[in-house]
Protein backbone atom coordinates (compact mmCIF):
# COMPACT_ATOMS: atom_id res chain seq x y z
CA UNK A 1 0.00 0.00 0.00
CA UNK A 2 2.75 2.21 0.77
CA UNK A 3 4.18 2.14 -2.67
CA UNK A 4 0.59 3.64 -3.71
CA UNK A 5 0.70 6.76 -1.95
CA UNK A 6 0.53 9.32 -4.02
CA UNK A 7 1.59 13.47 -3.49
CA UNK A 8 -2.17 14.37 -2.73
CA UNK A 9 -2.35 17.78 -1.68
CA UNK A 10 1.28 18.28 -1.88
CA UNK A 11 1.94 21.80 -3.58
CA UNK A 12 2.98 21.72 -7.08
CA UNK A 13 6.06 24.31 -7.98
CA UNK A 14 4.08 27.08 -10.46
CA UNK A 15 6.63 28.80 -12.35
CA UNK A 16 5.73 32.57 -14.65
CA UNK A 17 6.03 32.19 -17.87
CA UNK A 18 5.79 34.25 -21.48
CA UNK A 19 2.55 34.16 -21.93
CA UNK A 20 2.90 35.73 -25.26
CA UNK A 21 5.34 33.68 -26.15
CA UNK A 22 3.52 30.67 -24.71
CA UNK A 23 0.15 32.04 -27.46
CA UNK A 24 2.75 32.52 -30.17
CA UNK A 25 4.63 29.18 -30.73
CA UNK A 26 1.53 27.10 -30.04
CA UNK A 27 -0.29 28.79 -33.07
CA UNK A 28 2.88 28.52 -35.12
CA UNK A 29 2.91 25.23 -34.85
CA UNK A 30 -0.61 25.07 -35.88
CA UNK A 31 -1.98 23.70 -31.88
CA UNK A 32 -5.03 24.36 -30.27
CA UNK A 33 -5.48 25.53 -26.91
CA UNK A 34 -8.00 22.30 -26.58
CA UNK A 35 -4.89 19.75 -28.51
CA UNK A 36 -2.50 21.04 -25.84
CA UNK A 37 -4.54 20.68 -22.81
CA UNK A 38 -5.74 17.36 -24.12
CA UNK A 39 -1.79 15.99 -24.52
CA UNK A 40 -0.88 17.74 -20.85
CA UNK A 41 -4.18 15.92 -19.42
CA UNK A 42 -5.98 19.13 -18.49
CA UNK A 43 -9.07 21.44 -19.41
CA UNK A 44 -9.33 23.71 -21.84
CA UNK A 45 -9.87 26.54 -19.78
CA UNK A 46 -7.18 26.02 -17.58
CA UNK A 47 -4.59 26.36 -20.94
CA UNK A 48 -6.36 29.03 -21.48
CA UNK A 49 -5.80 30.29 -18.03
CA UNK A 50 -1.92 29.83 -18.74
CA UNK A 51 -1.79 32.01 -22.13
CA UNK A 52 -4.03 34.93 -20.10
CA UNK A 53 -1.72 35.21 -17.49
CA UNK A 54 -2.79 32.81 -15.11
CA UNK A 55 -1.74 34.22 -11.45
CA UNK A 56 0.27 31.66 -10.56
CA UNK A 57 2.24 30.74 -13.53
CA UNK A 58 2.03 26.97 -14.82
CA UNK A 59 3.04 23.70 -12.77
CA UNK A 60 6.87 23.05 -13.45
CA UNK A 61 5.37 19.65 -14.48
CA UNK A 62 3.01 21.05 -17.30
CA UNK A 63 5.70 23.99 -18.28
CA UNK A 64 7.92 20.77 -19.06
CA UNK A 65 5.26 18.86 -20.93
CA UNK A 66 4.27 21.60 -23.22
CA UNK A 67 7.32 22.94 -24.20
CA UNK A 68 8.03 18.85 -25.28
CA UNK A 69 4.86 19.29 -27.26
CA UNK A 70 6.10 22.73 -28.68
CA UNK A 71 9.88 21.36 -29.07
CA UNK A 72 11.33 24.50 -27.15
CA UNK A 73 13.30 24.36 -24.12
CA UNK A 74 11.39 25.26 -21.06
CA UNK A 75 13.16 27.50 -19.76
CA UNK A 76 12.97 29.47 -22.92
CA UNK A 77 9.07 30.07 -22.06
CA UNK A 78 9.55 31.20 -18.23
CA UNK A 79 10.49 35.03 -17.17
CA UNK A 80 11.54 36.28 -13.56
CA UNK A 81 8.35 37.20 -12.63
CA UNK A 82 4.47 37.31 -13.23
CA UNK A 83 3.73 40.49 -15.78
CA UNK A 84 0.79 42.12 -13.59
CA UNK A 85 -2.37 43.38 -15.77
Amino acid sequence: MDSEKRSVGRPKTCVPVDRVLLRKLREEKGFKQVDIAKAIGCAPSRMSQFEIGYKDGIPMDLLKHIALILEVDYVDLMVEEIPTH
